[in-house]
């Protein structure tokens, strides 16, 4: 089992940190968070279907800003959606620009690490990762909790 270093971690907050700072700053980040939710939408219409998210119990990995999550509550209609991030300045980031701009309904905000996913195994219909596999120091100990979190028939994709 290859877990992070104190370094590599510390690399990884840092680099949250820049993210924290451009969602912030709305420096260019919107075309971005637009481009990730316009491929989430394709994927679901041409393969995935449109009833993956309906009323199912989802898990976001690496959700940095949550912005994917929250496109998925508000565009169609899960039981619980749960955006996680080690970052807990973009968690907080997050929730507070979530909080502002007013919106109604807000996916759940947690700071994870992917080790341990804090769920009851074969709890969850839906994980689903955006440009994160490459952060994590050990893909097999996430694959095994995401097995181990999902149901049965869950499914768990990735964008890459």
């Amino acid at each position: 089992m290859r877990l992070q270093t104190k370094e590599q971690k510390n690399a990884e907050i840092q680099y949250r940190k820049k993210i924290s700072l451009l969602i912030r700053n709305k420096s260019g980040l919107d075309e971005w968070m637009k481009f990730q939710c316009s491929i989430l939408e394709k994927g679901i219409q041409y393969g995935l279907g449109s009833n993956l998210f309906n009323g199912k119990k989802i898990l976001e990995l690496g959700s940095e800003a949550g912005h994917l999550s929250l496109f998925v509550l508000n565009k169609f209609n899960p039981a619980l959606i749960v955006a996680s991030d080690m970052s807990d300045t973009l968690i907080s980031t997050a929730s507070f620009l979530y909080s502002s701009a007013g919106f109604k309904k807000m996916p759940y905000m947690c700071i994870l690490d992917n080790i341990i996913l804090p769920f009851k195994s074969e709890s969850l219909d839906v994980v689903f990762s955006c440009n994160t596999l490459h952060h994590l120091p050990d893909l097999s100990i996430t694959f095994r909790e995401v097995k181990r979190v999902l149901k049965k028939c869950g499914i768990f994709f990735m964008m890459h």
